[in-house]
């Protein structure tokens, strides 16, 4: 993950359990400032398209595979 990244937020009892939630809440953000190495605290800090500037945690966002084929 890098700066200019677009990234979802995941819940990780959905995550786990995929069964229980629906795609419906999804939020999506861009990765805007990401320290050089991964810490395992809030570190990572993401524009959300609402809420947004947000220091995240790495186990609460994914990011978005995008092929520019």
């Amino acid at each position: 993950m890098r700066v200019g990244n677009l990234v979802r937020r995941i819940d990780n009892w959905l995550k786990h359990n995929p069964w229980m939630g629906s795609d419906d809440n999804e939020e999506y953000g861009i990765v805007i400032v990401m320290p050089e190495k991964t810490i395992y605290k809030p570190s990572i800090k993401v524009l959300w398209a609402t809420h947004g500037v947000i220091d995240e945690h790495p186990d609460d966002i994914e990011l978005i595979d995008v092929n520019y084929n």
